[in-house]
Order: structure tokens, then C-alpha cells, then sequence
């Protein structure tokens, strides 16, 4: 009952997209209410300032928007770019990634609307110590944190992804900036890349993914899935 009342009193969300591959992108809305919550827009951090203004534009009515931590890299998109990371993760290079984030929070006020960041292998919020860091060291910085667990994991992990995804909740529960959290699943695909996925189409056994972050889900934090019937798994 307990997790029946805390649910009732927080947005169950669903990201609507009908994209089939590629990286989902889309409008989040209130399951109940069908009010909007935010725009999971394809840009990142990295991306410029004009084009990030040009998309915010393009869809004026709304007030939150979602952006990656990082782009995808142009190999293998199931694995970071390790040399690029490990040369981007020097004290220049959390400077550089500092100081876009501030550039984009200043923008995004002037045009009175909210940003939200959201971590994953492909950029410099890869793993959760180094996103729980930089959190904790930034949280006089007017943004929050899309925590996305799955974002996190790549192929090799599949073997072990219990194990990680403890890993990671251990990490994660006393992360602050964290608004909201994005429980999907994932697929292997047969080139051996990881595709996302809804929790109940996907490898991860649902009843392991929602165990893991089952404290996230009794906080009250606004919760989002890929597919409506997802909610379902939350409410067990």
C-alpha cells in the first residue's frame, strides 16, 4: 500500500515517441492528467547555443527539456570512445563541460524555461561516481539531473547487470540534483549493440530493474517509462 500511495502522489510519466531506433526523443507527459512534463530533445551539452535557442523555439508551450550529457560517438555506439573520454576528463575538460552547462542554464532562463541533464555512457556524466561528483560539487548550478541507469551500461555489462545496477542504485540514492528517473530496459541486438527498450520488451528481467530502484520509486521522485503498461511493474 505504501508504494500505492506514494505513486498516487507523484507523476507517473511516459516519454511518447515513435521512433523504431536511434536514440528515443520525445514529449514526456503525465500519464493521468496528460499534462506536459518536459521534451527529451536530440541535442546535448555540446550542442550550440543557436541550435539549442532554434529547438527551444520550435516548441514554445513548453517549459522543461531534456537534453544528453554528451554525444554519440561516430564508432561503435554501444561503447564509449575511450580516448576521448579519458583525454575529456582532465581538469581542462571538466572546466570546458562546466562551463557549457552554465552558458546553456543562462540561456535557458532568459528564454524562461528549465534544463535537465541527462547522463549516460556517451559523454562526461558516464558512470554514476562521476555524475553523483559532479552533482554534488554543482548544485549551486540551476539544472537537475534525468537519471537514467540503463544509459549507463554497455555490452559487456549484460552478464552482469544485476550486479551493476546495484552499483549503480548505491551510487545513486544519495545523488542530489536527481528530479526524475527513466526506468526502461534495454536490448542486445544481433550486431551486439544495446538498443533501448520498454521494461516489459526488454533483456532485463523487470522484476530485477524495479528492485534495484525501488527506493527512487518510495522517494517521490517523478518516475518515466518508455511504454504506459510499464507503469504496471511499479505498482507490484
Amino acid at each position: 500500500m505504501f508504494v500505492r500511495d506514494v505513486l498516487e502522489s507523484t507523476m507517473q510519466l511516459v516519454l511518447e515517441t515513435d521512433q523504431i531506433s536511434g536514440p528515443f526523443v520525445g514529449p514526456i507527459r503525465d500519464s493521468q492528467s496528460g499534462n506536459s512534463f518536459a521534451s527529451l530533445i536530440d541535442a546535448s551539452v555540446e550542442t550550440s547555443l543557436d541550435r539549442l535557442r532554434s529547438m527551444i523555439e520550435n516548441e514554445s508551450e513548453l517549459k522543461r527539456f531534456i537534453v544528453r550529457c554528451g554525444e554519440p560517438t561516430l564508432t561503435d555506439a554501444s561503447e564509449p570512445d575511450a580516448s576521448r573520454l579519458l583525454a575529456s576528463w582532465s581538469q581542462t575538460g571538466w572546466s570546458e563541460f562546466d562551463d557549457r552547462v552554465c552558458k546553456i542554464v543562462e540561456l535557458f532562463k532568459k528564454m524562461d524555461v528549465e534544463i535537465m541533464i541527462r547522463p549516460s555512457a556517451m559523454g562526461m556524466l558516464s558512470d554514476a561516481i562521476c555524475t553523483c561528483s559532479w552533482a554534488r560539487r554543482s548544485e549551486d548550478v540551476s539544472c537537475s539531473l534525468l537519471l537514467d541507469p540503463i544509459g549507463w551500461l554497455v555490452p559487456s555489462m549484460m552478464r552482469d547487470v544485476d550486479d551493476h545496477l546495484s552499483r549503480i542504485a548505491q551510487f545513486c540514492e544519495e545523488c542530489p540534483k536527481v528530479s526524475a528517473i527513466l526506468l526502461r530496459s534495454v536490448k542486445l541486438s544481433k550486431s551486439g549493440s544495446l538498443e533501448e527498450s520498454s521494461i516489459k520488451d526488454g533483456d532485463i528481467d523487470p522484476s530485477v530493474l524495479i528492485e534495484r530502484f525501488s527506493r527512487f520509486i518510495r522517494s517521490g521522485v517523478d518516475v518515466i517509462v518508455l511504454d504506459e503498461s510499464d507503469l504496471e511493474y511499479l505498482k507490484a
